[in-house]
């Protein structure tokens, strides 16, 4: 859900790429979260447009609760 709800947020501003960090870091993985973590402010630093679904407790909850 709350892939979806990214992607439904993004999509009316015409945006070609979406970044999910949860797909591109591999989760409980302290070498994987070490080695992508150094390259976060690069693809943050260059975003349209930001979604952080903290109020959700997994991807099924959706990004606006």
């Amino acid at each position: 859900r709350a892939f979806m709800d990214a992607i439904s947020a993004t999509s009316p501003l015409g945006l070609e790429y979406i970044w999910i960090d949860c797909l591109c870091i591999i989760q409980d993985d302290s070498d994987d979260w070490l080695r992508e973590s150094s390259k976060i402010s690069k693809v943050y630093g260059g975003s349209v447009v930001t979604i952080s679904a903290s109020g959700a407790t997994d991807g099924s909850v959706g990004c606006f609760l």
